[in-house]
């Protein structure tokens, strides 16, 4: 089975904190997690969790999140054909 998914890379960067800031409060996070999004590039990931191996048109910017994605598209196994953007798009 071949599939092909086109469509935005989104780099998904969540804080993790025992508080909820509101207002013009300020809290700092204790930890954070890094996750890529965008429906093509989650659909991507996981055909490849379930052993289809998939290519992928997404953007990619030659920037450390961007290089962050390929080489964890790659650890999956997954082929990027990149769409070249000068930076990350990033979702918090």
């Amino acid at each position: 089975m071949q599939v092909l998914f086109i469509g935005q890379t989104y780099i998904d960067v969540t804080f993790i904190t025992d508080h909820m800031p509101t207002g013009d409060e300020k809290h700092v996070a204790s930890a954070y997690a890094v996750s890529f999004g965008g429906n093509a590039v989650t659909a991507a990931f996981c055909c490849a969790k379930l052993g289809i191996v998939p290519d992928l048109i997404a953007t990619v910017a030659n920037d450390w999140l961007g290089r962050m994605f390929q080489d964890m598209s790659a650890k999956y196994g997954i082929s990027i054909h990149p769409r070249k953007v000068n930076t990350s798009s990033l979702s918090f």
